[in-house]
């Protein structure tokens, strides 16, 4: 399921792009940035939620800044565990025994604290448009959205009545632009194999699917 929610994800702001990217000058998207605690963030139909005060501001900046620095401490505690281990093992000397693990135990967050989410874009997707936030991140190829797809016919407003509620996930069945990426196009197996599409294709009208960790 995560795989088609991928498949989902990429091809919904594939078109995003390539709208985005056409009505510029210099043929490059542009998008005006917004920090986590602006304003402009916490409008109706975004993901996010302001802080209540001041003081719940500066306790979330804290927060994310501590979770930073243990997740770098991290990195550098098992780089250095590392270094060690070959070294010993060069020796002849690779005895467990030989040194202590340095374990540092860290819960599973988002990537708004190591620092890749502290600014947001704001777009819409589908027909009607829904509403999102987009972690602005300059370094990954791909772009990840929660997606909810069943095959069954468009929901229209008269019969979705949570149509209008706060979406934190697309639902791919109430936009009638929406379709997925047969398996065997070209644009699966070729165009998208640097986007890690797989091979697997049990049927023709078998979406692409993805495999990304």
């Amino acid at each position: 399921m995560s795989l088609l929610w991928f498949l989902q994800s990429f091809l919904l702001f594939s078109s995003f792009l390539a709208f985005a990217t056409a009505n510029t000058d210099d043929d490059a998207a542009q998008f005006e940035l917004f920090h986590r605690h602006a304003p402009q963030v916490y409008k109706n139909g975004t993901t996010l939620g302001p802080p209540k005060s001041q003081l719940e501001r500066v306790k979330q900046l804290v927060h994310s800044d501590n979770a930073r620095q243990q997740m770098i401490s991290h990195r550098l505690m098992k780089s250095s565990t590392h270094r060690r281990k070959a070294f010993e093992f060069q020796d002849g000397n690779d005895n467990n025994n030989n040194y202590v693990h340095q374990l540092v135990d860290i819960p599973m967050r988002s990537a708004a604290d190591t620092g890749a989410g502290q600014y947001f874009v704001s777009f819409r997707v589908g027909s009607p448009p829904q509403k999102f936030v987009l972690i602005a991140d300059t370094g990954s190829d791909v772009t990840w959205m929660n997606c909810y797809y069943r095959p069954s016919p468009v929901c229209h407003r008269e019969n979705c009545p949570n149509l209008g509620a706060t979406r934190r996930i697309f639902h791919a069945s109430r936009s009638p632009t929406f379709k997925t990426i047969p398996c065997v196009s070209d644009l699966c197996k070729y165009d998208l194999s640097g986007s890690f599409s797989l091979d697997y294709c049990p049927t023709a009208l078998s979406p692409c699917q993805f495999e990304y960790s």
